[in-house]
């Protein structure tokens, strides 16, 4: 057996397990929580051990001890402020196109408000689960207008903090013919739903 321990999210979506990955601040863990209010069970965000065996339909992924049922959101991702005249704005892509009420142009500048969120506590102990195959990768990557957007990304890369164990997850589940898909996360996008639409796809085909 191997395994390997990736940095993601991994969601049961009406059966399927989904597996998040992208870099920090991309909106994983927001994602999941609007996937888990809907009804979609969590298996653990922020890392996932993955384990891999020939028996296996597909690669496992469960918890780290210390992280299981729990998640860490980030409430402000980035916010806009003028060097010259020290006024801070809410981020928008519209507002740093325009610049400072000032004249000057504006510069982005991260924020890390955090809170954490036991999962069980607020949502119950069915919004948990331990242990999930994992059959569908959901590359997130910042598109235009993301705080965190990189042109230089190119989503046939790995997109998370943990490059080597990436690939060789997505080895694993497109060599038990999963299914890996690239998703550009932008402002006002449903990512929730183009995922639960893509686990539903996923779920048909296995059916057929």
């Amino acid at each position: 057996m191997e395994r390997v321990v990736v940095h993601g999210t991994l969601m049961d979506v009406f059966g399927v397990g989904v597996l998040l990955v992208g870099p920090r601040g991309v909106g994983k863990s927001e994602t999941a929580l609007e996937l888990i209010r809907r009804g979609h069970r969590l298996v653990s965000d922020d890392a996932v051990i993955v384990e891999c065996d020939d028996s296996y339909e597909y690669p496992v992924g469960r918890p780290p001890e210390n992280l299981a049922g729990k998640m860490e959101i980030r409430l402000a991702l980035a916010e806009l402020y003028c060097p010259k005249c020290g006024r801070v704005y809410t981020f928008s892509a519209l507002k740093m196109k325009e610049g400072c009420d000032c004249g000057s142009d504006l510069k982005l500048r991260p924020i890390q408000d955090k809170i954490a969120v036991d999962v069980a506590e607020l949502y119950g102990i069915r919004a948990l689960r331990s242990r999930k195959g994992i059959g569908v990768v959901i590359k997130m990557i910042p598109g235009p207008h993301h705080p965190h957007h990189d042109p230089s990304m190119r989503p046939d890369e790995p997109v998370s903090s943990t490059p080597s164990e990436e690939e060789k997850v997505v080895k694993w589940v497109k060599k038990r013919d999963g299914k890996v898909f690239h998703l550009d996360v932008v402002p006002g996008r449903d990512t929730a739903t183009l995922i639960e639409t893509v686990a539903l796809q996923e779920s048909l085909r296995r059916r057929r």
